[in-house]
């Protein structure tokens, strides 16, 4: 592995492209990528561990350590089109045009399936008027067809410790925010499974890239999507899906407002963090129970956000319905103490605050 890896070092400068500039990386430099070779080698074990430290590189700036990362990840699993996505801007990014557009095709070989990302992607300009584009931006829609059934639906669930109560526990759905996944509220679900919760996060429903997901402006069509995903605890006894919880941050914290003011009769109460986005979320309806909302946001979030804390709160209240704003002193994030601050909107939800 080391030897093949050394082998690959003259790539991992930008090539001249002038005859006047020496094409050989200098003797510093090879001994620099020598080193973070071994050490790329020595602390990561699987293609993930070497992708995301590809991820961690490119996103420093490292540009010589992401492209060896991203290099051994697509050697040592031919499958990591992602991997190879990555090595293509890399070299688009170097104006080596023809070897960023042999590695897109690689990516596209190995199933690259977003096509809103290469359309969308600024460091791709120079490739979509070559020839051959259109018909390799065909293959991607082609891989994304294949590849939806598996995208859709991907969840991460934690389960309280200790046997369910008669009843079984209470379900908390969680939604991420644009551009993530059901992976990065795991912290959440941490929070909410202590708190006896059997507690869910749910991929968008809507793939934008290889873990990157996003909730369409579709309320109905969210709705029907979470219900499907709902369906297989219905027959765990260790579930209750009589008392469904949602929660979500950002997109995700519009969506779970959506669910309890469109349908009371099936989701109990909400935890919206910082609520933005595209989906147009109603007054709870004439004559429906109005569930309870714990919002959370920060007072340096831009007016659409405190718009519509203002107006959930105020829906929510009119109605003859609980609702509480939680204010810290930050941006579109996590407040410092959200550990603190989502297990008092888990208790508000389920009207255990006086206790």
């Amino acid at each position: 592995m080391l030897l093949c890896l050394c082998g690959l070092l003259p790539l991992v400068t930008p090539l001249a492209s002038s005859p006047t500039q020496d094409p050989r990386p200098s003797t510093d430099v090879v001994r620099e990528t020598r080193v973070e070779v071994v050490n790329l080698l020595l602390t990561n074990e699987s293609a993930q561990d070497f992708f995301e430290r590809g991820c961690a590189a490119r996103d420093r700036e490292e540009i010589s350590t992401a492209l060896i990362a991203f290099l051994t990840a697509f050697r040592m699993d031919g499958s990591r089109n992602d991997a190879a996505f990555e090595i293509a801007r890399l070299f688009l990014a170097w104006d080596e045009i023809d070897i960023g557009w042999t590695w897109l095709g690689h990516a596209v070989d190995a199933g690259y399936w977003s096509e809103e990302r290469m359309r969308q992607d600024s460091l791709l300009a120079p490739l979509r008027q070559r020839e051959g584009y259109r018909q390799l931006a065909a293959r991607v829609r082609e891989n994304y067809a294949k590849a939806l059934p598996e995208l859709r639906g991907q969840t991460l669930v934690r389960r309280p410790q200790g046997e369910a109560p008669a009843g079984g526990w209470p379900v908390l759905l969680c939604m991420h925010g644009y551009g993530t996944d059901h992976n990065d509220l795991s912290g959440l679900l941490e929070v909410g499974s202590a708190q006896g919760f059997l507690a869910i996060s749910v991929a968008g429903y809507r793939p934008v890239s290889p873990g990157r997901h996003a909730w369409p402006n579709e309320g109905p069509a969210i709705h029907a999507y979470l219900q499907g995903v709902l369906k297989p605890y219905r027959q765990d006894p260790s579930a209750n899906t009589d008392l469904v919880y949602t929660a979500g941050f950002s997109q995700g914290g519009l969506v779970a407002t959506y669910l309890v003011s469109v349908h009371p009769e099936l989701y109990s109460g909400a935890v919206p963090i910082s609520p933005g986005g595209p989906l147009t979320v109603p007054r709870p309806a004439d004559g429906k129970l109005a569930r309870p909302l714990f919002l959370v946001y920060g007072s340096a979030e831009g007016p659409g956000v405190h718009g519509n804390v203002r107006r959930f709160r105020q829906g929510v209240e009119a109605a003859g319905g609980r609702a509480h704003v939680e204010v810290h002193g930050g941006g579109h994030v996590f407040p410092d103490n959200w550990r603190e601050v989502f297990a008092r909107g888990l208790n508000f939800v389920q009207g255990r605050d006086d206790e």
